[in-house]
């Protein structure tokens, strides 16, 4: 999917997604035209990790 669909799947901006593809978290792969791709399993890690940082803003 599309970096915009995985967007408005997970409830995050485009901008934090690529943001965490520079920091190494998420791995899309590049199509042709230069889209990012990114697979299913990329909405459960965006929402891994949005657990995660929600669980480290409680303490």
């Amino acid at each position: 999917m599309r970096i915009t669909e995985l967007s408005g799947r997970v409830g995050v901006s485009t901008r934090l997604l690529r943001y965490q593809e520079e920091q190494g978290l998420l791995a899309p792969r590049r199509e042709e035209n230069g889209y990012r791709y990114h697979e299913e399993a990329a909405v459960e890690r965006v929402e891994q990790i949005r657990g995660l940082l929600g669980a480290g803003a409680d303490h």
